[in-house]
C-alpha cells in the first residue's frame, strides 16, 4: 500500500492511501476529534465520503487494527516485566 500526505489549509491533513488492487481511499484529520473517511471510484472525486465523531473513528480504527488493543497492552505489559524480570 502506497501512502502520502498533504496538508491542506484550514481542512487540515489529508492521509492519502492507495490499495495493491488501484483502489483508492482518504483519512481526513481535521481540528479537533474530526475525521472523514474518503472513498474514490475512479478518477479524483471522492465517490463517497463519511464523517466521523472521535468514538467513531477509534471503533474503525480498533476494527482495522491486526490485533485488539486489549490484546497489544496485555502483550506489552508481559513484555514489561520480563524485562524487569518479574513472573
Amino acid at each position: 500500500m502506497q501512502v502520502s500526505h498533504t496538508t491542506v489549509p484550514g481542512t487540515g491533513k489529508v492521509h492519502h492511501f492507495l490499495a495493491r488492487g488501484g483502489r483508492r481511499l482518504a483519512v481526513v484529520t481535521g481540528p479537533g476529534a474530526r475525521r472523514s473517511l474518503v472513498v474514490y471510484d475512479r478518477g479524483d472525486e471522492p465517490a463517497l465520503t463519511v464523517d466521523l465523531e472521535a468514538d467513531e473513528a477509534d471503533q474503525v480504527a480498533d476494527t482495522l487494527r491486526s490485533k485488539p488493543l486489549v490484546d497489544r497492552v496485555a502483550a506489552l505489559e508481559r513484555r514489561l516485566a520480563a524485562l524487569e524480570g518479574t513472573p
